[in-house]
């Protein structure tokens, strides 16, 4: 299914933004294990995670980055050795 909305994406440059966007979100904390992630992302069905600095109620600006279930694949397919 990615495989074709990256297809209309190239061959209709208006489709809308809102098609692309990932529905289930988690969030987290950079301290976090990454297990901890993990298993949030699971138990939501979450396609990403937000990962927020601190220990303050999470604002933007405490944004370190998205953990996404294609970087986890991806991390561990350039990982493997075959």
């Amino acid at each position: 299914m990615r495989m074709a909305k990256t297809a209309t994406s190239r061959t209709n440059p208006d489709v809308k933004v809102e098609k692309f966007v990932e529905s289930r979100i988690v969030i987290c904390r950079d301290q976090d294990l990454l297990s901890m992630a993990f298993a949030r992302l699971k138990r939501h069905r979450a396609g990403a995670a937000i990962v927020f600095r601190g220990t303050a109620r999470p604002r933007v600006d405490d944004i370190a980055g998205i953990i996404t279930k294609r970087a986890v694949a991806d991390a561990v397919i350039d990982s493997y050795e075959d």
